[in-house]
């Protein structure tokens, strides 16, 4: 054969490849192109493989885009058209109008109805109880059936509840008691904070697991002063410091009672005031006394009877400074 023929042969062979393989290519994909071209790509061997549009070839192949020449004559799928041009699919349309219709029935979201109706509850996927509704409380729930937070109303007020462990903190009305915060550990209250709703003063107490006042601070409740009070584990009164009816500061030292048996004071003349008084609070007549008389002189007087002359003449007994 000469060399002519040869090249003849070649060409012929060449053109026969390239009009069967594509051929190939567009019978493959005359149901799987997106729009009017299909992507392939071009192995070392010399064979064409469709990948989808936005693929990558492997490495060593070459990306094709083709046009498909088929695509043109393909019957598009029935659609359906919304006034302002969106399109639906038939299937996905009939499925929103059977849930929006089945959410009618409920009565909870249909045109003008926006309540739900108490009590109702909300469980996870496992049916464990994570939120509630009541007539007049609101519940979180962790994995328990008692509630680690609520909110509750009553016709007095509202009040809060957080609880972890055996502590409880509760904030809001808590009438007739309380307008504030309370601490609570195993069922008894331990802090106090806010203002009295008996008595009508603010405060903050500390209790004893017995329930007895052991530390308090704020306001008197009958002079509404301010007021500090120290009392013993057993809740008996200790010390006080506070401003009584007559507007004198004082510090009292008490032995479990309401009085004190020693105190320091403002005296008569706007001057220091020491006094201390017989046992359970006895001031009347005091024990010792000292201070300063009007001529700012110091006096120091022992009782019963330091200013009462004895038998002989002799003044009382009382010491009395030099002016």
């Amino acid at each position: 054969m000469n060399r002519p023929t040869v090249l003849l042969v070649f060409v012929i062979g060449c053109l026969l490849n390239l009009l069967l393989g594509r051929a190939a290519i567009y019978a493959q994909a005359s149901g799987n192109s997106q729009g009017g071209y299909v992507h392939v790509c071009a192995g070392q061997d010399g064979v064409l493989r469709m990948v989808a549009l936005t693929a990558s070839c492997p490495s060593g192949q070459r990306s094709l885009m083709m046009e498909n020449v088929t695509w043109e004559f393909e019957q598009n799928p029935p659609i359906d058209k919304n006034p302002d041009g969106i399109t639906l699919d038939r299937a996905t349309l009939e499925d929103i109008n059977r849930r929006l219709a089945e959410l009618e029935k409920l009565g909870c979201t249909a045109i003008g109805k926006r309540r739900v109706v108490a009590p109702f509850e909300v469980v996870d996927r496992s049916g464990k109880l994570i939120f509630s509704v009541s007539a007049n409380r609101v519940g979180l729930f962790d994995g328990g059936n008692t509630p680690v937070a609520a909110i509750a109303a009553f016709q007095e007020g509202g009040i809060f509840f957080a609880k972890g462990g055996d502590n409880i903190v509760s904030f809001g009305i808590n009438a007739p008691r309380l307008a504030g915060l309370t601490v609570s550990e195993q069922g008894k209250r331990r802090i106090e904070l806010g203002k009295s709703l008996e008595k009508g003063n603010y405060r903050l107490g500390f209790f004893s697991s017995s329930d007895q006042m052991i530390a308090g601070l704020g306001q008197s409740p009958t002079t509404l002063a301010g007021i500090a009070l120290v009392s013993d584990a057993q809740g008996r009164r200790r010390a006080v410091m506070e401003v009584p009816e007559d507007g004198r500061g004082r510090i009292g030292v008490m032995s479990g009672g309401d009085k004190p048996i020693a105190a320091i004071s403002e005296g008569e003349h706007a001057t220091g005031l020491f006094y201390a008084c017989a046992a359970g609070g006895n001031c009347n007549p005091v024990m010792v006394s000292a201070g300063t008389n009007d001529k700012g002189v110091g006096v120091v007087a022992t009782g019963p009877r330091f200013f009462v002359q004895g038998p002989t003449g002799a003044l009382g007994s009382f010491l009395v400074g030099i002016n």
